[in-house]
């Protein structure tokens, strides 16, 4: 049988980076995206969605992305059932992400990406490194 999910949508909350009692780390919010069709007045209804990220990619959705961030996802969906207080079954469809694609994140993202490009020395910086005569290969 074949499960897979695709979406590309925008994170509906902040993130709040949780720990298992094993120690991986897990992460939940709602994906917003909308859908393929018009509804009877022209116009994209939104869906929601649960996503859920472990390990390292819940680290990397909460370090860099916030509630409103466009992300690509890649999973499978998995249904959860809980008791409400009254004693009500409950059951809702989330997605497990297997991958994910940040198509914009944080502001600090974008700037670690700014601060980590190639910067070409100057002949001032290259002549103020110190180099003693017994480095020197002649």
């Amino acid at each position: 049988m074949l499960n897979k999910f695709f979406a590309i949508g925008r994170l509906c909350k902040e993130n709040e980076l949780k720990a298992l009692s094993n120690g991986t780390f897990v992460l939940e919010n709602d994906l917003a995206f909308d859908s393929p069709t018009k509804d009877e007045n022209g116009k994209f209804s939104s869906n929601f969605i649960r996503v859920t990220f472990y390990g390292k990619g819940a680290e990397n959705v909460a370090k860099f992305t916030d509630k409103g961030s466009l992300i690509q996802i890649e999973g499978h969906l998995r249904q959860k059932i809980y008791v409400t207080s009254d004693g009500k079954k409950v059951s809702y469809y989330c997605c497990v992400v297997n991958s994910y694609s940040f198509i914009d994140g944080k502001k600090d993202l974008r700037q670690v990406k700014k601060e980590n490009t190639y910067h070409e020395p100057t002949m001032e910086e290259l002549n103020a490194i110190p180099v003693a005569d017994e480095d020197l290969p002649f």
